[in-house]
């Protein structure tokens, strides 16, 4: 869908509309879940950028998926539910 959007203005306006739905999603949730963190719109837009870069990256059964997932948990500083 993403290279499709490159060349379908349509495509792209939709999905333009799902990702910032999707990150005003996930901004809410740190906003609610880390009342601490001072920009809850960059973290949500910096998380989604990698979890969207992550799909273009790697083939599914990537031996490296696990590693990375738990990177990401400590990046982002959420706790990892296979660590407990």
């Amino acid at each position: 869908v993403r290279q499709l959007a490159v060349t379908e203005p349509i495509v792209a306006a939709a999905l333009k509309e799902i990702d910032e739905a999707r990150i005003a999603g996930v901004a809410a949730m740190i906003a609610q879940l880390r009342p601490e963190s001072d920009d809850p719109q960059s973290l949500a837009f910096i998380q989604y950028a990698v979890v969207v870069g992550l799909q273009w990256l790697l083939e599914p059964g990537d031996p490296r998926a696990g590693a990375l997932v738990a990177a990401g948990y400590k990046l982002f500083g959420l706790t990892d539910p296979e660590a407990q």
